[in-house]
């Protein structure tokens, strides 16, 4: 048998872990099993009950439209449904969330839709009185008064009073909701909230703080309103949206009109989606019908008890009904929410949907318009365009003028007569000096300085960007060998090597030296460059040849001659130095006939590249003029654009195909 162990007294709970604490490991292990089994058991249960407590609280916070939606969507529905969703995904920066997502928790329900919600905003410090029009709008004249009714007609209820929005959904009055700290739910038994399925939220606006940023500011205020709540003990609030249908905004007095006109400022809502009611004497107060709705609360309430209290007061019911303005709200309230087809759609979710599409596609337009205005805005305007193209003018002008004269100054000069026919004898060495001396100071000097100005005042304007530099592709220039001094070479600039060149390719292949990276036209530099590596060696190579030439010519005329002399009697001096001077003046006449032409040839090239140089500086800034400076759109953004303009789209062949 197992022995007995006395029982000992459980200790009180402390921090500390005594001796009594392993003194109670010696009980029953059966007894020990079983209670930790229960506190176990407890744990569960009261773990599930808070999270049950959770669930029921977060439903209550919205209504029922708000839940998660359903597996299945009703078929008529499931391509607007698609649709829609579709929006969601490639519009959702251009479509608001928040009344889209009550479309979709619209479509989810079977039939003509699921709960319309109806929003009775009041001005801030008023929402008693629509707490007032909601009771009349929803009491049966006919029956007794009921509970409901007298939380509506007391705003200043434990409730009503703790400044909490309130939801009048259908339901049995006596089933009190559980507490939500963001809404007060009153549940009523009215006959119209059953058969129309509506839902009444109560809350205010102020009216004196227009919003402001988005294009859809006050429409979002008024049918998208702000709920708040406590997120802490410290006070602070969190704002919840809660999307409706349709919105009546009632304010009280002439000065809750001219607040409205300014917090609309203009724009102007849909009478199906917002209505404005002014709680006014009417007497004092007429409008046209569907404009604003005037109503005397009073009055409509005097005239609810007159028809309670005895039927034979229906004349007077009417009559103070009528004045009231009570009707014309009631028709506005109910007129959306009826529907003759069990397939088709209720009004007021129709109009829910034509709203958020229209309203996704003014947002669209919007961003395009933006984005348009913002490249149009970094463009450089046209009278800047204008004034440096003059700039481009002038600098060509004086180029040209600079080009023809400095070259004749240096055709002209006796540093160039150097280089006569005759002097190429002594001077053949010295024709890459001297022309090499020509190009680097006679040709296009101050128009390359001029040129870098005009790069400098392209980019101050704006229009040559470095990103602009950086998107244009350079070429080598191609350097074709000159075989002849007549031949025209094919060499060619190109527009992407006015700013930022390549490494150059030479005649026989090899890399020239690349011209140094700068922000400015090289046209000038590399033709010249170019242009002395082509045809400076080739000249001075003809010098070299003809000077060979001329001497070997005179070189046989005098071995003939002296041949001729010696080796027969009957050649006398004079016929042997006729064939001398013959061949020397051969030799001396081809080498002035060639080195002339070749000369002419090389100066006519010069003056010609530099026409060249100047005319290509000037098309390549001119073009930088005209192109650049431009404002790009993202072409990702008009992605995006077209994808959700064709979503919506879709999104409206599909609603017009379940009408």
């Amino acid at each position: 048998m197992r022995p007995r162990f006395p029982r000992i007294a459980r200790p009180s709970p402390t921090n500390s872990i005594g001796p009594e604490h392993f003194q109670l490991q010696f009980t029953c292990s059966l007894c020990t099993l079983s209670r930790s089994i229960a506190r176990h058991n407890l744990r569960t249960r009261i773990s599930h009950l808070q999270s049950l407590r959770q669930r029921r609280n977060a439903s209550s916070i919205t209504p029922a439209t708000t839940i998660n939606a359903p597996s299945e969507v009703p078929l008529e529905k499931r391509e607007l449904y698609n649709a829609l969703e579709r929006v969601k995904t490639h519009a959702g920066n251009f479509v608001g969330l928040s009344r889209l997502g009550l479309a979709l928790r619209s479509l989810e329900a079977p039939g003509p839709g699921g709960v319309v919600r109806v929003a009775i905003l009041a001005a801030r410090g008023n929402e008693g009185a629509a707490m007032r029009l909601a009771r009349l709008l929803l009491a049966d004249p006919l029956g007794k008064v009921e509970n409901w009714e007298a939380d509506l007609s007391d705003p200043k209820s434990a409730e009503g009073a703790s400044g909490k929005a309130l939801v009048i959904k259908y339901g049995d009055e006596t089933i009190k909701p559980p507490s939500n700290p963001l809404l007060w739910t009153l549940p009523v038994p009215s006959r119209v909230l059953k058969k129309y399925n509506i839902e009444i939220l109560i809350s205010s606006l102020h009216l004196g703080a227009v919003p402001t940023g988005e294009q859809n500011r006050v429409q979002n205020a008024i049918l998208v309103p702000t709920l708040e709540t406590p997120t802490s003990t410290s006070g602070r609030y969190m704002n919840v949206t809660h999307p409706v249908h349709k919105t009546l905004l009632l304010g009280e007095g002439l000065k809750s009109l001219i607040e409205y006109g300014q917090f609309t400022a203009g724009q102007e809502l849909s009478k199906d989606l917002c209505k404005l009611a002014i709680s006014l004497p009417n007497s004092a107060f007429y409008t046209k019908p569907g404009e604003i709705s005037p109503v005397d609360l009073e009055i409509g309430e005097k005239s609810l008890e007159k028809i309670r209290e005895s039927i034979e007061n229906a004349t007077i019911w009417e009559e103070g009904w009528f004045r009231a303005g009570i009707p014309n709200l009631s028709a506005w309230l109910l007129e959306s929410s009826a529907t003759e087809k069990d397939t088709a759609l209720k009004p007021a979710i129709t109009n829910l949907i034509e709203s958020i599409l229209e309203d996704t596609e003014k947002q669209i337009d919007s961003s395009e318009s933006e984005a348009t205005k913002s490249a149009s805005t970094a463009t450089v305007s046209q009278t800047v365009r204008a004034e440096i193209t003059k700039v481009i003018e002038q600098w060509s002008e004086a180029s040209h003028g600079e080009l023809r004269d400095k070259l004749d100054m240096a055709f002209a000069s006796k540093h160039w007569r150097r280089l006569k026919w005759y002097k190429l004898f002594w001077r053949s060495d010295d024709v890459a000096i001297i022309t090499s001396d020509i190009l680097e100071r006679r040709w296009l000097v101050e128009a390359e300085k001029g040129a870098i100005f005009l790069a400098g005042r392209i980019e101050g304007a704006g229009l040559l960007t470095n990103e602009q530099l950086q998107i244009n592709s350079f070429k080598t220039l191609p350097l074709a060998p000159q075989v002849e001094a007549e031949e025209k070479d094919q060499f060619e600039l190109r527009l992407s090597d006015l700013v930022k060149p390549d490494v150059h390719a030479a005649d026989d292949g090899a890399l020239l030296p690349p011209a140094i990276q700068t922000p400015w036209p090289k046209t000038i530099p590399l033709t010249r460059h170019a242009f002395a590596t082509r045809t400076i060696p080739s000249l001075e190579a003809l010098a070299q040849k003809l000077v060979l030439q001329t001497t070997s010519t005179t070189a046989i005329s005098a071995g003939i001659s002296a041949f001729a002399y010696t080796s027969t009697a009957s050649t006398s001096l004079f016929e042997a130095g006729a064939v001398f001077a013959f061949g020397t003046v051969l030799g001396l006449w081809r080498m002035q006939g060639k080195w002339q032409d070749a000369v002419k040839f090389w100066e006519g090239e010069v003056r010609e590249e530099g026409r060249k140089a100047v005319r290509g500086t000037e098309e390549g800034v001119t073009v930088c003029v005209i192109e650049g400076g431009r404002g790009v759109i993202d072409e990702v953004g008009i992605e995006d654009r077209k994808v959700a303009r064709e979503a919506v789209d879709h999104a409206k062949r599909a609603l017009d195909a379940l009408r």
